[in-house]
């Protein structure tokens, strides 16, 4: 029988299946020891599904329900990211500005859960959301939040409501008109225009210092 003789410069490929093995293991024991929370997941959503379920009432609270939760957790994700804001302007910026905007959402949720609490008035499961709507516990939440989303979260003053207002009431002294953490663009904080946003009913403006000079 011919014995093929093996070519010149040919490399000995022994051992590589073992390698190829300790290869997929290590990969293995990497992914165990990844937290299963951290992992990306998905839920699918069959087009034969989406054909029955286009008018389904729960369905579409669902996905009502699934735009609060992405307001709120965008708010409080921001929240978590701009933790330095007693030191940083940047930072500073972005967590008050999603602190207003997550009063804002509240009160929107609160609205929407008004909303569809005739349909599950009686579900242990919607019991926390029908608290938060009719409870005494909550009222003054809501008509918090409903202030700053009147007059705060969501507003630009288009009908020069807030800012004349404000200004009108800001004691004469230096105030910071802009300022940044550094030199690039999207850094900055355009501080009067933060503390003249801030009018509540009424012509009030918060307390706790928001029309500090400096």
């Amino acid at each position: 029988m011919a014995v093929t003789k093996k070519r010149k410069g040919a490399q000995r490929k022994t051992g590589s299946s073992r390698a190829k093995m300790r290869q997929i293991l290590a990969k293995a024991q990497a992914e165990a020891e990844i937290d299963p929370r951290m992992k990306r997941w998905a839920r699918k959503l069959h087009s034969s599904h989406l054909m029955h379920l286009r008018n389904d009432p729960d369905f579409l609270t669902m996905v009502k329900i699934g735009r609060v939760m992405n307001s709120l957790t965008y708010c409080i994700t921001t929240l978590t990211m701009f933790d330095q804001f007693e030191t940083n302007l940047t930072h500073m910026r972005q967590f008050r500005r999603s602190q207003i905007m997550l009063g804002g959402f509240v009160h929107e949720t609160v609205e929407l859960v008004d909303s569809i609490k005739g349909r599950y008035l009686g579900d242990p499961d919607f019991e926390p959301l029908r608290a938060l709507v009719l409870d005494y516990e909550y009222e003054k939440t809501r008509k918090q939040a409903k202030k700053v989303r009147n007059y705060l979260a969501f507003h630009l003053d288009n009908y020069d409501a807030t800012t004349a207002v404000t200004i009108s009431r800001m004691k004469t002294a230096t105030y910071t008109l802009w300022c940044g953490e550094d030199q690039r663009n999207g850094f900055a904080l355009f501080r009067v225009c933060r503390l003249s946003g801030y009018v509540l009913p009424r012509g009030r403006v918060p307390r706790r210092g928001w029309l500090r000079a400096g």
